[in-house]
């Protein structure tokens, strides 16, 4: 009689632990790879530029550090029209449309302050956060950085950071990824 009141007391849990941690579910779909490139000695940790399918929403095109391959890290999402406004401000000549070299000092909610030294565009989405492009200090250290960005900088999200010459390859494969999707977009 103890036996099987364990038994089911063990299924009782078997099923709870069903209900309530589902199957591992992979969220996210590569549509397309389009370039990448190491950043670490090991070449595990990459940064990608991808056409990806998160959970069950449209594709968009996806700029992210990946680990192991198969593990996404920080990054962020963009439409085509982002992805091209981005090659635009990428491709041209970098301008510092700061007012005489002033910096912006940012004290977000988040854990890290950041200081914009060098701000290179924006592209408006019609959301609250814009995508910036910039060279900025999070705390100390100097990054060129790309990521979203609420009104006045109060506030950021996830993005990828570069170190000089990361950047350097990262400008002509971005401006490759760009022309593949205007062809693939027609």
């Amino acid at each position: 009689l103890e036996k099987a009141a364990d038994q089911k007391e063990e299924s009782a849990v078997t099923k709870l632990n069903e209900i309530m941690i589902p199957a591992k579910v992979n969220p996210f779909t590569v549509v397309r790879h389009y370039n990448a490139f190491p950043i670490s000695e090991s070449g595990k940790v990459t940064i990608q530029i991808n056409k990806i399918k998160w959970f069950n929403n449209p594709p968009k095109y996806d700029i992210r550090v990946w680990y192991k391959v198969s593990q996404p890290g920080h990054g962020f999402t963009l439409s085509f029209d982002e992805l091209e406004q981005l090659n635009n401000i990428l491709s041209g000549e970098l301008i510092n449309d700061l007012k005489d070299s002033q910096e912006i000092v940012v004290a977000p909610r988040r854990w890290k302050k950041a200081t914009i030294k060098e701000h290179y565009g924006h592209i408006e989405n019609g959301t609250d956060k814009n995508i910036e492009v910039g060279l900025v200090a999070m705390p100390a250290e100097i990054k060129y950085d790309i990521r979203r960005w609420k009104p006045q900088y109060e506030d950021y999200e996830a993005g990828v950071r570069f170190y000089k010459e990361e950047w350097e390859k990262f400008i002509p494969l971005l401006n490759a990824a760009y022309k593949a999707a205007a062809k693939e977009a027609g």
